[in-house]
């Protein structure tokens, strides 16, 4: 902290649905994207934490969508 008069806030999105997306999806799940391609996300029913990093602006969400299906796909196969 860096002092008095400071607080700690977490900002992220909870998945609701889980239909309509092309990779298994559980409910509950919650993750947080930054602009230029940080990403974090944590499934509680699949013990999953993951961060991913990536200094691309124009590339981030095609990456976090392939990295998140080769990740479900090695748990589930």
């Amino acid at each position: 902290m860096p002092g008095e008069g400071y607080g700690v806030g977490f900002d992220f999105y909870v998945r609701v649905d889980a239909t309509g997306v092309d990779f298994p999806a559980n409910v509950g799940e919650f993750c947080k994207d930054g602009i230029a391609g940080t990403v974090y996300w944590v499934d509680p029913e699949e013990d999953l934490v993951a961060v991913f990093m990536i200094s691309s602006v124009a590339s981030r969400l095609y990456y976090k969508g392939l990295i998140q299906k080769m990740i479900y796909q090695a748990i589930i196969e």
